[in-house]
């Protein structure tokens, strides 16, 4: 499992994700707007649905699920 918020997918995110799914069946826990707003100070320039539809296309990833609202909260892997 890996974290992030991939607002915009670039070659770095994408050698980094292969890598992490050579490990196993990689599943992605992506922040919501509000958790990438409160860390970064600003929206992401892609909303998180588009976020997710992104990532769901590439082949090697799993699952793609919303990541906890709460900052240090891991109910996700629960």
């Amino acid at each position: 499992m890996v974290f992030g918020a991939f607002d915009i997918l670039h070659p770095g995110h994408i050698y980094f994700l292969k890598q992490a799914s050579h490990l196993g069946d990689l599943h992605v826990s992506l922040s919501p707007d509000a958790g990438v707003k409160f860390l970064k100070k600003t929206l992401p320039f892609n909303n998180f649905f588009k976020r997710q539809a992104r990532l769901s296309r590439l082949k090697f990833i799993r699952k793609v699920m919303m990541a906890d609202n709460v900052l240090g909260s891991y109910h996700v892997i629960e």
